[in-house]
């Protein structure tokens, strides 16, 4: 037969192929059915949870623009308190100092104001005598956050109320602490120079000369001259 076979016609297997061939991978999979309810609540959900964190945000900045703004204005009043604190003090007014820094000190304690005046109040305390009352004051002020700043002044006292009460260890160990807490390679030649007096009066002589030792190797410490002093007489050999 020259015609196309029975039961087929033109084309068809090319064709019947081709059908076939289109209805593979994507095209084959049934359409998707979008479920416009869920993703309109979906959207909801996530637009919700987007404004509840700007809010959050929004209060959070709110409240940290409040305490620093208290906070400023907090230590501003305390800086007034100080200076006129200060004029007592250093005019020579004890009297007027005490009640003024006990002021400064009760009112504004977690200021840096309130920590210099806590310093001050325990400076009068000692030249009063009062060694424990003024290391008490220091030691409250040393819990303060404001103290931070303050760490090695704050040490440094408190070594000089033992040193000044002749608890000579206690006031090594504290003149150690400032050292320790000190910023700079100077302050803390200066800090373990002071450990190094109070080691001698407290008979540790073999322990203040190591102190010494190693400050004499400083060229650029501020004890320098002082360290070698120290040496040669923690050194020298008595006459026979």
């Amino acid at each position: 037969m020259t015609g196309p076979e029975a039961g087929h016609e033109p084309g068809g297997f090319t064709s019947s192929l081709h059908t076939e061939m289109t209805k593979t991978g994507t095209a084959a999979q049934p359409p998707m059915d979008i479920d416009t309810d869920s993703v309109i609540d979906t959207i909801r959900m996530k637009s919700r949870e987007i404004t509840i964190g700007l809010i959050v945000l929004a209060v959070a900045a709110v409240l940290f623009f409040w305490w620093k703004t208290t906070n400023e204005k907090t230590a501003a009043r305390a800086e007034t308190v100080l200076n006129q604190a200060e004029n007592s003090f250093y005019g020579g007014n004890d009297a007027l100092a005490q009640t003024d820094l006990t002021k400064l000190v009760k009112g504004y304690a977690n200021t840096p104001a309130g920590i210099q005046g806590s310093m001050l109040l325990a400076q009068l305390a000692y030249k009063a005598g009062k060694f424990d009352d003024g290391i008490k004051v220091l030691t409250e002020a040393q819990g303060q956050g404001a103290s931070r700043h303050f760490k090695a002044s704050l040490e440094s006292l408190i070594a000089a109320g033992y040193a000044d009460a002749k608890k000579y260890d206690d006031a090594v160990k504290h003149f150690k602490a400032a050292a320790d807490a000190a910023e700079f390679a100077a302050e803390k030649d200066l800090f373990m120079a002071d450990a190094a007096r109070t080691m001698v009066l407290a008979g540790k002589k073999d322990d203040a000369l190591k102190v010494w030792q190693g400050l004499s190797e400083k060229l650029e410490s501020p004890v320098l001259a002082e360290a070698k002093l120290r040496v040669g007489e923690l050194t020298v050999t008595p006459a026979k």
